[in-house]
């Protein structure tokens, strides 16, 4: 941490930035985020906090123009490229609002994750039996509103995700396809959390982890 206290010392915070950068072998983004790290532990003085800005500033700058160029050597801007040339423009104009947010380091991983999920049509929360939560798409089969891959068979109560490895199978090819298990007992039946019941945010937090599910099975066997 010493090493990057030098940027809130005396000299000019770009000269700085770009010496540790060389020493450490870091990228403007790992350098940024290991400062946005220690802003968030680290009480900096007052009069120091016009050289963060100007870091900040500096680390932003940089990573728009690394960006463009990793997109531009990707080829992802040709117009020969796929969706010619659109997709580096949809990833640079994502880059350009994430850095426009000024996330820390902490933000940034978080928000990323969650984007991630939100993009995937992944819910950020455990399924809950609410009714509002399924619709019924033929009689005695509910499909998730929140999930469109999870289906009930008695309201929502408990489900089958078709994202399951048993309905994914592979031809002699090697292309994946869906098809439903050919024994029963390869499909895995979830548990939705009862629409009564609160859901904390550390359980939030963990959901979708090894640990919980885990948690989870060993307290069902318990019971």
């Amino acid at each position: 941490m010493s090493d990057f206290m030098r940027l809130f010392e005396g000299g000019d915070a770009g000269v700085e930035a770009a010496l540790i950068k060389e020493e450490k072998g870091m990228t403007w983004g790992q350098l940024a985020t290991a400062v946005y790290e220690i802003l968030e532990t680290v009480h900096i003085p007052e009069q120091c906090m016009d050289r963060v800005e100007q870091f900040c500033n500096e680390a932003r700058s940089q990573f728009l123009s690394w960006a463009e160029r990793e997109v531009k050597a990707a080829g992802l801007l040709d117009a020969d490229s796929d969706y010619d040339g659109m997709l580096g423009e949809a990833v640079l104009e994502l880059v350009s609002v994430f850095d426009a947010q000024e996330h820390s380091g902490m933000s940034a991983s978080m928000v990323r994750s969650i984007f991630d999920n939100l993009a995937k049509w992944k819910p950020l929360s455990p399924l809950t039996s609410h009714p509002d939560e399924w619709m019924e798409v033929t009689e005695n089969l509910w499909q998730s509103r929140r999930n469109p891959a999870c289906f009930s068979e008695d309201g929502g109560k408990t489900y089958h995700d078709h994202n399951d490895p048993c309905w994914l199978h592979e031809d002699d090819e090697g292309i994946t396809y869906w098809s439903k298990p050919e024994n029963p007992e390869d499909i895995t039946m979830h548990e939705s959390v009862p629409h009564e019941s609160k859901v904390n945010k550390q359980e939030l937090a963990r959901f979708g982890s090894d640990k919980d599910k885990k948690k989870k099975e060993d307290e069902k066997d318990e019971s």
